[in-house]
C-alpha cells in the first residue's frame, strides 16, 4: 500500500515514509503556501493513524493554517488508507465503469491521496481546490485529481491565465505532443475533456449553476488504457497546483475592497460548502467510516447565509453569477470568453465542441469552405484576391469527382463588371469564387432549391466590392452584404442596390446586421417557409472599433501570458528559421498588443448583444425550439504568440476556433473534444434540413448531425470520429495571390491543378533556394513580421486618424494599428 502512493509528486513523497515518521517532513506545498501568505502564520500538523484491525485502516497528516494575511484558512490532507469495499461503494464504482469491481463487494482496496484547499481572506482572490489520488483494487489502479477555481468576483485576466496554465500542462501530455501513437481509447486532447468533466462535476443541479469557473477534473483513469503516462501526468498536476494560483495572489493581494464585497464573498462561500455536503463524492466516501475532521477541514472558515439574495442588475456581483450559470468557458484564452450571453444561450443550452479546426487561416478561403464543404485546394479559393495579383487568360471550372481542372480561355465577366476586370481574376476573393462556378453549388443554394427562405446578411467574401453591388448570387432571398468591410462609413448591397452608412451611432455595422437579421426572422409571421439565415458581422476584425456603448468596457484587459506569448528563446531555438530569429516583445510593444486585445474583445460585446437579439426574435415568433443555431469564426489570430501578430499560420491561435451549436435534439450544456471543421458545415446543414445533396461525393466534410444529436456511437470515442483535418497554408508573400504556394496540397498529386501557377522548378526537379526561403518564410518574413510589431506602428499612431470622433474622445491614447 505504501509503495502505491509513490505516484504523488516528489514534494509529497512523505506518503512512502513509515507511519510514525516525524511530522517535520512537511510537504513543500505547505511551505510554499506559508511563504506566499507572508504573515508568519504556519500550518499546524496533526498526524493520525488507525489500527490494521480497523475496517478502514490507514494513516495520514492533516495540516491547517488559519488567520493568515492572505490565507484565511488553508488545509492540506495526505492519507493512505485500506479496507474492504462495502456493497454501496462497490455498486457506485461499478456504475462508473470500473469493470474490475464486483458490485457484490468484499474486495480489498487501498487508496492514497493528497488534497489542498486555500480559502483567501481577500474577495478578489478565488478559492483554490486541488487533489491527486490513486485507488487500487486487487492489482488494478485508477488515477484521479484536478484543480479548480471558485471566484467571488470575475477578473478575466486571472481566470484566463489559470485555464491557460492547465491547458498548457495538459497539451504537453497529449499523445500528439508526446509523438506517440495513441491506443484506440486514448484521449486526443486532455484539456477539453478534463475541463468539461470539471464543469459537469462541480455543478449544483438544484440551483442550476456551477460552483465556480472550473479547471481540471478527472477520475477513474485506467493507466493501462489511457495511451499516455498517467502517473507522470498526475505528478505534474500535483506539482502545478500552487504555481497556477500564486500569480493571482500576487496580483490581487494589495487590491482594496469594501465591507460589502467581503460580505458577498461570505455569501458565495455558502455555495462552496453546499456542494461539498450535498454532492461531492470524496466527502461522501470519507464520511462513510473515514476521519470526519480530515474530511470537513476543507470547509470555509466563515460563511454567510441570507435568504434569496440576488445581485444588483449590471453589478460586478451579477457578472460572476451570470458567467457561472454558463456551462462552458473553453474560450477563456480567447475573446469569446468575454461573451456571457453566448455562453448562457448557446453554451449552457447546447454543445461546445472544443476542437473545431479551420482548414485555412484566412477569411475568404475559410468562408468559401464553409459554404461549399470543400478544402481550399478543392474550391480553388486560396487567397483574398488582392488587386495586382492576377490570373491572366485562364478560368477554372469544377471537374467531375470534386477535383478542379484548369482550362485555357477568357474568364467569364461578372455582372456589373468590365471584361478587363474579370479577365484578371486572382486565385482568391469573390471573383475567384464566382469564376469557379461555385455560386450555384453551395449548401444554401440547395436549401433554397428545396424551399427554404434564405438570407445572407453581413460579410460575404472578400472582393465583393462596389463593382459587384448589382449582383445577387443565386439561391439568396435576402441579400444585405457589405461591399466595404468596416464598422462605420461603409456601403452594402441591399437586394442589389447600393446603400451607404455613415458614422452615426446607429450606423455601427454589427448593430445594423443585427437589426436586419431580426427583421428576417420576424418575417416568419408572414412566410411559413423554413428559413436559413447566415449572419456575419465584421467584428472582431481590424480596425477593432467597438460600439460606442462598449468603449473601454473591458479597460485594462490583457492578453493571457501563456507560454506561447512572447515565446522564450529556449523554445524558439528549436524551431524553423523564420520563428527562431524573431525579436522579443518589449514592454512598449506588449502594451500596444494588450490594447488591441481589449479592443477586439470590446467589438465582440455587440456580437454578444446580437446573439441575445436573435434568440429573443426566435422566441417571439415561436421558432426557438425548432431552430438550429451555430456560432463560430472564419479564422483565429495571434497577438504576440510565438512573437508574431496576425493570422495565416498553422498555430492553434489561428486555426482552432470557438464553436457552439444549439437546436432540437442537441444535448444541453455539453462539451465535446471531437474534431470538427469548417468543411463540415455544408453536409451538416443539408442533412439537418433533410435535403439530398447532389454534390455529396464532392464535399470533403462529414455531417456533424450524429455528433450534435448525442449518438453514442460517435460521442463515446473521439478517436473513432476523426483523427485529423487538413490545415492548408496561405500563398506566399503574406496574403498576396501572385502564385500558389508549393505547400498547398491537391487531391491528386499526379494532377497538380495549380502547376502552372507555382514557381518554376530547377531542371533536377528541386525548388530554387529563393523559393524555399519564401515558402518557409526566411529573412524576408522576419523583416515583414518585425515591421508589424514595430513600436512606431504599435504606439506611434492614433486610432482616431481613421475612425470616428467618439472613439478618439473615449480612447485618448496611442493605440496599435497592426
Amino acid at each position: 500500500m505504501l509503495a502505491a502512493a509513490s505516484f504523488l509528486p516528489p514534494p509529497l513523497r512523505i506518503l512512502v515514509l513509515p507511519a510514525d515518521a516525524d511530522a517535520a517532513h512537511l510537504p513543500s506545498a505547505c511551505q510554499a503556501a506559508e511563504e506566499l501568505d507572508g504573515s508568519g502564520a504556519t500550518f499546524q500538523h496533526n498526524r493520525w493513524s488507525r489500527s490494521p484491525s480497523n475496517p478502514n485502516a490507514g494513516y495520514g497528516i492533516t495540516s491547517v493554517l488559519e488567520g493568515g494575511s492572505v490565507l484565511e484558512k488553508a488545509a492540506a490532507n495526505i492519507s493512505v488508507v485500506a479496507g474492504v469495499l462495502t456493497p454501496e461503494r462497490a455498486k457506485a464504482m461499478s456504475r462508473r465503469g470500473r469493470a474490475a469491481i464486483d458490485p457484490a463487494s468484499g474486495q480489498s482496496y487501498s487508496a492514497a491521496a493528497m488534497s489542498l484547499v486555500f480559502h483567501s481572506a481577500h474577495p478578489f482572490i478565488p478559492t483554490l481546490r486541488a487533489d491527486v489520488r490513486l485507488f487500487e483494487v486487487e492489482g488494478q489502479m485508477w488515477y484521479g485529481g484536478g484543480c479548480d477555481l471558485t471566484p467571488f468576483y470575475l477578473v478575466e485576466q486571472d481566470a484566463a491565465e489559470f485555464h491557460a496554465y492547465w491547458k498548457q500542462l495538459c497539451d504537453a501530455h497529449s499523445p500528439q505532443a508526446l509523438h506517440c501513437t495513441p491506443m484506440r481509447t486514448a484521449r486526443l486532447n486532455l484539456y477539453p475533456e478534463f475541463k468539461a468533466w470539471c464543469d459537469r462535476y462541480f455543478y449544483l443541479p438544484a440551483r442550476k449553476e456551477h460552483r465556480g469557473l472550473g479547471g481540471l477534473f478527472f477520475d477513474d483513469v485506467d493507466a493501462s488504457e489511457a495511451g499516455y503516462d498517467v502517473a507522470r501526468f498526475v505528478r505534474d498536476v500535483g506539482d502545478g497546483i500552487l504555481p497556477s494560483w500564486a500569480p493571482i495572489v500576487e496580483r490581487r493581494r494589495g487590491q482594496p475592497f469594501s465591507e460589502a464585497q467581503r460580505q458577498w464573498q461570505l455569501l458565495r462561500r455558502g455555495r462552496y460548502l453546499e456542494f461539498n455536503l450535498l454532492y461531492d463524492r470524496g466527502v461522501k466516501f470519507g464520511l462513510d467510516g473515514g476521519r470526519v475532521e480530515s474530511i470537513m477541514v476543507s470547509a470555509p472558515p466563515l460563511i454567510a447565509w441570507r435568504y434569496n439574495v440576488q445581485p444588483e442588475v449590471g453589478s460586478e456581483e451579477e457578472r460572476v453569477v451570470e458567467l457561472i450559470l454558463t456551462d462552458d468557458q473553453d474560450g477563456m484564452i480567447g475573446t469569446d470568453w468575454y461573451m456571457p450571453k453566448l455562453h448562457k444561450l448557446l453554451g449552457t443550452e447546447g454543445i461546445n465542441v472544443t476542437s473545431y479546426i479551420s482548414n485555412y487561416a484566412l477569411c475568404c478561403p475559410s468562408r468559401a469552405t464553409i459554404l461549399m464543404g470543400q478544402c481550399s485546394h478543392n474550391t480553388g479559393v486560396v487567397g483574398l484576391g488582392k488587386q495586382g495579383c492576377v490570373l491572366r487568360d485562364h478560368s477554372c471550372m469544377p471537374h467531375v469527382g470534386g477535383r478542379l481542372a484548369l482550362h485555357a480561355g477568357s474568364a467569364r465577366t461578372p455582372p456589373g463588371s468590365s471584361k478587363s476586370t474579370a479577365s484578371t481574376n486572382p486565385l482568391g476573393g469573390f471573383g475567384r469564387f464566382q469564376e469557379m462556378g461555385l455560386e450555384n453549388k453551395t449548401a444554401p443554394y440547395y436549401l433554397h432549391q428545396a424551399g427554404y427562405r434564405t438570407g445572407m446578411i453581413g460579410k460575404y467574401l472578400t472582393g465583393y466590392n462596389s463593382t459587384f453591388i448589382p449582383h445577387v448570387p443565386p439561391g439568396w432571398d435576402r441579400w444585405f452584404v457589405f461591399s466595404d468591410n468596416e464598422f462605420y462609413n461603409y456601403t452594402v448591397s441591399d437586394q442589389g442596390k447600393s446603400k451607404s452608412f455613415a458614422n452615426a451611432e446607429d450606423d455601427y455595422s454589427t448593430d445594423v446586421v443585427t437589426a436586419h437579421g431580426v427583421e428576417f426572422i420576424q418575417q416568419v409571421k408572414d412566410d411559413s417557409r423554413p428559413f436559413f439565415l447566415y449572419l456575419a458581422p465584421y467584428a472582431c476584425h481590424y480596425p477593432h472599433i467597438p460600439a460606442n456603448r462598449h468603449l473601454n468596457k473591458l479597460k485594462g484587459l490583457k492578453i493571457p501570458r501563456v507560454p506561447a506569448y512572447n515565446e522564450s528563446q529556449q523554445h524558439l531555438r528549436k524551431k524553423v528559421s523564420f520563428i527562431n530569429s524573431l525579436p522579443p516583445i518589449d514592454e512598449e510593444m506588449a502594451a500596444g498588443l494588450d490594447f488591441k486585445y481589449q479592443a477586439r474583445a470590446e467589438t465582440l460585446l455587440a456580437v454578444d448583444d446580437m446573439i441575445e437579439a436573435v434568440f429573443l426574435a426566435l422566441e417571439e415568433v415561436g421558432e426557438l425550439d425548432n431552430t438550429y443555431v451555430f456560432f463560430t469564426s472564419d479564422n483565429g489570430y495571434k497577438l504576440g504568440h510565438h512573437r508574431l501578430s496576425g493570422k495565416m499560420s498553422g498555430y492553434e491561435t489561428d486555426v482552432k476556433l470557438p464553436f457552439y451549436v444549439r437546436g432540437p435534439g442537441v444535448p444541453r450544456g455539453v462539451q465535446l473534444p471531437h474534431m470538427v471543421s469548417n468543411i463540415d458545415f455544408a453536409p451538416t446543414w443539408l442533412e439537418l434540413a433533410g435535403v439530398e445533396d447532389p454534390l455529396a461525393g464532392e464535399r470533403d466534410g462529414i455531417s456533424m448531425v450524429p455528433l450534435l444529436r448525442g449518438d453514442k456511437n460517435v460521442t463515446a470515442d473521439p478517436m473513432l470520429y476523426r483523427v485529423g483535418v487538413v490545415v492548408e497554408k496561405p500563398v506566399p508573400n503574406g496574403m498576396l495571390d501572385s502564385m500558389v504556394s508549393i505547400l498547398t496540397p491537391v487531391a491528386d498529386p499526379d494532377n497538380d491543378i495549380f502547376a502552372q501557377y507555382r514557381p518554376p522548378r530547377l531542371p533536377n526537379g528541386s525548388w530554387p533556394l529563393n523559393v524555399l526561403a519564401n515558402e518557409y518564410q526566411g529573412s524576408w518574413y522576419n523583416n515583414w513580421t518585425t515591421a508589424r510589431l514595430d513600436k512606431a506602428e504599435l504606439t506611434g499612431r492614433n486610432l482616431s486618424s481613421y475612425t470616428y470622433e467618439g472613439w478618439k474622445r473615449a480612447s485618448a491614447t496611442q493605440v496599435p494599428i497592426c
